[in-house]
């Protein structure tokens, strides 16, 4: 299965986790057969879901080779995924209004505006003038909320996410140009791995909303945070602790730096961590 499609999938687990067992195999047959836009016959033999549910031990659901005997179950959108399928949503930081346009059905999980987001901007804002004057890079940026508010409050702010995302995020940004008009922000392609040698590295700060989810991309994320971060940069990452790999990219990343959480939405179960790079000092030799 491409990367892509299992990107979307492991997203959809993430909503799964909020329904009971006996609601979960229509919206998993809607969220592949229709919302992912995939053929039958562009699946591979199996579909392994990994899912998490409150108060339900962890468990697999595998479903089998797809067949035309499989049928759509009617669904009806649960109040979650409503607010989903709104194409705009307002939020209002530092007495600015942003309206962020979602696209659901087309865009999928790069074009809604996930609670890691939320958390993380409100995050920002309670920090007050922390953040003004600094450059600041966002990861994996979806619309874009998160480096909005980051902009707003007076970073000058790079807003980055894949090729293929960067539409929703640039289509929210000129929605909002006139709330955006006095700060400092742009929007770039950033695939995790790649070169960064375009970028004004080391960034003061470097954020990331909702973007450890899919183990394969960890050594490229890792590497990316790396390459973006000096000695004195904070990697600021909010996300929802759901399955071991998350923990394991929490264990990855303190390899690299000094890892510590600093603050816990409770109300939604997103966690903010904060990460700096080791500082190694090297003892002067008399001469």
């Amino acid at each position: 299965m491409e990367l892509a499609h299992k990107q979307r999938l492991i997203k959809y687990c993430l909503i799964l986790s909020s329904f009971s067992k006996e609601n979960c195999f229509p919206l998993i047959k809607f969220f592949v057969f229709r919302d992912l836009s995939l053929s039958m016959g562009s699946l591979s033999s199996y579909v392994v879901l990994l899912l998490s549910f409150t108060k339900f031990l962890p468990f697999i659901i595998t479903i089998q080779k797809a067949s035309a005997s499989m049928a759509l179950v009617p669904y009806s959108p649960h109040k979650t995924l409503g607010i989903f399928h709104k194409s705009e949503r307002n939020f209002t930081f530092v007495g600015r209004t942003l309206t962020i346009h979602q696209d659901w059905e087309e865009g999928g999980v790069a074009a809604v505006v996930w609670d890691a987001a939320l958390v993380l901007s409100q995050y920002l804002e309670s920090k007050g003038n922390w953040i003004k004057d600094k450059k600041v890079i966002e990861l994996g940026a979806g619309t874009g909320l998160v480096g909005m508010v980051a902009a707003i409050l007076g970073g000058d702010v790079v807003v980055t996410d894949r090729k293929a995302a960067l539409n929703y995020t640039k289509t929210n940004v000129k929605n909002n140009l006139k709330i955006l008009s006095d700060t400092s922000l742009k929007v770039t392609a950033l695939d995790w791995g790649q070169d960064t040698s375009i970028f004004s590295a080391p960034y003061d700060i470097i954020l990331g909303a909702d973007i450890v989810y899919i183990e394969e991309t960890f050594p490229n994320l890792l590497k990316t945070l790396t390459d973006l971060s000096g000695n004195e940069s904070v990697i600021l990452l909010s996300c929802r602790i759901r399955y071991k790999r998350d923990n394991d990219f929490i264990r990855l990343l303190k390899t690299k730096f000094n890892v510590k959480k600093i603050s816990h939405d409770r109300n939604v179960d997103i966690k903010v961590y904060e990460a700096t790079k080791f500082h190694i000092v090297t003892a002067k030799q008399d001469l």
